[in-house]
């Protein structure tokens, strides 16, 4: 009978981070055969269309990725971001008007009204909520 040992290996090396700190406030979306990096504060909404993910930017541009708004749920960081729908991610920095009513729906700046669906309703009523209040506190402070 052969046994074996479980015992985990440790590395003698520092554990370093893979991305370095001024890579890790951008998006990085293929652009032909470069890189392009976009701030995740210029990002004001994601809108998936199948396993495409269109990006919308505060200064009115839209980028298209091979990726799925369920990865970039992942990617983008922080409380800022929300999903509301099954095929939308918004910035709540961006947010301008929003109505709970029958058919509930937001407003972020320059866009059409964008549905909330009945699931995700009290999740983003709480999210909003927490949002306001982090945003009422930081004027505070400044």
């Amino acid at each position: 009978m052969l046994t074996a040992c479980h015992t985990p290996v440790t590395s003698l090396l520092p554990v370093r981070s893979l991305v370095s700190p001024s890579l890790s406030a951008y998006l990085q979306l293929p652009y032909g055969n470069q890189l392009l990096l976009v701030a995740f504060t210029d990002i004001v909404r994601l809108e998936g269309a199948g396993n495409y993910t269109y990006i919308y930017t505060r200064d009115s541009r839209r980028y298209l990725s091979s990726k799925t708004l369920k990865l970039f749920e992942t990617l983008l960081p922080g409380p800022a971001f929300c999903r509301v729908h099954k095929s939308s991610i918004i910035n709540l920095d961006y947010l301008t008007d929003i109505t709970f009513g029958n058919a509930p729906y937001l407003v972020l700046i320059s866009t059409e009204p964008i549905a909330i669906a009945r699931r995700r309703l009290p999740a983003t009523r709480r999210r909003v909520k927490q949002h306001r209040q982090l945003a009422a506190q930081r004027t505070l402070m400044a």
